[in-house]
């Protein structure tokens, strides 16, 4: 996977991928790396965070909060809808994406941390899954791929989710888990 890196790198050649904007005719000028590559590093971080999302609540996952809902955020509010206002370095929300992600991590971990040090279990839980939001979020392929793919999975308004006969809530957590598991798998992690 390095080696594709560098190689796109080096030679512009991406497939049309561009590391924010996905792939298409629209990606072209932004190409960065291969679509490969994007899928996999976002989904790496995407997939630590939802699942350090389901240990805040090991034995209810279908309790645990959204990446967005942890924070206290609207991922369907200004500044990260609509995306493309906020995903490309220099557009205009993407600094107010930035510091608004810090903020809201901030002011939660202040507010754990004195439990966390204390050595509370659920505090560290969260703790733990605050670092993985955070980081997600904060890198711009992660959260447009997040935004674009995975957020419609998680609040039902997705093509790909089918509530049938279960809740949404467990939905929920199937999704995630055949997102993140089979992409993994694709690895053989």
């Amino acid at each position: 996977m390095a080696a594709a890196l560098h190689h796109s790198l080096a030679t512009g050649d991406s497939g049309g991928c561009s590391l924010v904007g996905g792939c298409g005719s629209g990606s072209k000028g932004k190409v960065i790396a291969p679509k490969h590559v994007i899928v996999d590093e976002s989904l790496d971080r995407i997939c630590s965070a939802l699942f350090a999302l389901d240990r805040i609540s090991p034995n209810h996952p279908e309790n645990s909060p959204t990446p967005f809902g942890l924070l206290g955020l609207d991922a369907y509010a200004e500044p990260f809808y609509p995306v493309e206002k906020s995903v490309y370095p220099g557009s205009e929300w993407h600094a107010a994406a930035h510091e608004t992600i810090q903020k809201a991590t901030e002011r939660l971990r202040e507010l754990l941390w004195a439990k966390y040090l204390a050595g509370d279990q659920a505090a560290v839980r969260t703790v733990d899954a605050l670092w993985h939001v955070g980081y997600m979020l904060l890198y711009d392929d992660s959260r447009a791929y997040f935004l674009r793919v995975v957020q419609p999975r998680l609040d039902g308004s997705g093509s790909l989710w089918n509530l049938g006969r279960t809740s949404r809530a467990s939905t929920r957590v199937s999704a995630v888990r055949q997102l993140c598991l089979d992409a993994w798998a694709l690895r053989g992690w």
